[in-house]
């Protein structure tokens, strides 16, 4: 395809800043800088997305992502690619981005909703003012978790629910009830 952006960086005819390259794969720079790693591995004969999702070629397209994500990005990457314009699919040649080298934060963000590390701990990362959400991915599933970030107090446990106190001095405390009994409680808040 001529007016392929992603041909001409595989024949060379376009410039780009190239991480791999075989016989078959390339894998190259995203011109996109929102991340620090942000690579983008094709094949280099045309195909569309779900062409090179369907071929034998994309396996070992994975790998190569798998082992440059984690070299570039040890601490963690997205490996994803986009179907269609609903998805911001921008290019017609098949390919996968390799994402990562900072906090990439949530999948999808609910419109005022999704700061999560603003109460929750991710990944040694946030506040500690809600549960760790670190393993949340093993002990929720697909459903439950939907629900919990469109409606997050819809679903805590009556234990994890946010406490307004005001102390004998008049200051105001809010944070969640760490241990009570009949002279005392113990709250866990952002300080």
């Amino acid at each position: 395809m001529t007016d392929c952006t992603f041909c001409g960086i595989a024949t060379r005819r376009l410039p780009r800043d190239i991480r791999f390259e075989d016989d078959e794969l390339i894998v190259f720079r995203n011109l996109l800088t929102w991340v620090p790693v942000m690579l983008l591995v094709a094949p280099k004969a045309h195909m569309t997305q779900a062409e090179f999702w369907e071929s034998p070629l994309f396996g070992r397209a994975a790998a190569v992502a798998v082992r440059i994500g984690s070299e570039d990005a040890p601490g963690g990457y997205r490996l994803l690619s986009n179907f269609g314009a609903d998805a911001l699919q921008t290019q017609p040649h098949g390919h996968l981005h390799i994402v990562g080298g900072a906090w990439l934060g949530l999948y999808v963000d609910f419109e005022g909703k999704g700061d999560c590390r603003r109460c929750h701990r991710v990944a040694g990362d946030g506040s500690r003012v809600a549960p760790d959400l670190t393993a949340i991915g093993t002990i929720r599933g697909a459903g439950s978790m939907r629900e919990t970030l469109i409606d997050p107090s819809g679903s805590m446990l009556p234990f994890n629910k946010p406490l307004r106190v005001v102390t004998r001095g008049g200051e105001t405390v809010t944070g969640r009830r760490l241990n009570e009994d009949t002279y005392m409680i113990q709250l866990l808040d952002e300080d």
